[in-house]
């Protein structure tokens, strides 16, 4: 009724209607976040914050929703904008604190992650590991670059070829794995001629 144009001529019913929908939407995000559907809460956040784009509620239903999700950057935002329009927000106020810390946490687990799985690999490279260390390298790169690809579609953000080109040449250009990458490319192929031969 509303997108048909119906109550274009008559502002308080429109409102009363844009003021349902708020609610609905809320309501509808409260249920998601209660059964761990961040997205969908997340979108239903967004619709109420589309017609009433001050609305307390939707800010942290949106932020709570993103963070539970592990969007802690989102979160932050979402949150900073909710306590900059309310800025007594209690809840608001803890859950800036507690995204903070989940977000240094997660970033602390992903930096120790990172440095373990190369530092075992170019260990094994530099102690004169064989062709088969090298080649675990060279599949782990691309395993990561497989789950990245997962993972945006996942989220709905298929990653399109050239997308996916980019973040292999971005891989593939970090110092010291291009090289061996390369490297493990040729001995692999080298070894397999010699197979053939």
């Amino acid at each position: 009724i509303k997108s048909k144009g119906v109550y274009d001529n008559k502002p308080e019913e429109k409102k009363v209607i844009e003021d349902r929908e708020v609610k609905e939407n809320l309501n509808a995000a409260m249920a998601q976040i209660k059964l761990k559907g961040w997205q969908a809460a997340i979108k239903h956040c967004d619709a109420a914050l589309k017609l009433d784009s001050g609305n307390e509620k939707g800010f942290w239903r949106k932020a709570k929703a993103q963070c539970e999700w592990g969007r802690y950057k989102e979160s932050l935002a979402t949150l900073r904008e909710l306590l900059e329009r309310h800025p007594d927000h209690e809840e608001g106020i803890k859950l800036l604190k507690r995204t903070e810390e989940a977000q240094r946490r997660a970033t602390v687990k992903e930096k120790k992650i990172a440095a373990k799985m190369f530092s075992e690999s170019f260990q094994d490279r530099r102690s004169g590991g064989g062709w088969l260390d090298r080649l675990r390298i060279f599949m782990l790169v691309n395993v990561v670059l497989v789950l990245l690809s997962a993972v945006s579609n996942f989220v709905g953000n298929t990653l399109g070829e050239s997308t996916r080109s980019s973040l292999a040449s971005a891989v593939y250009s970090i110092p010291m794995v291009g090289p061996i990458i390369q490297t493990q490319v040729d001995e692999v192929f080298a070894l397999e001629r010699q197979k053939n031969q």
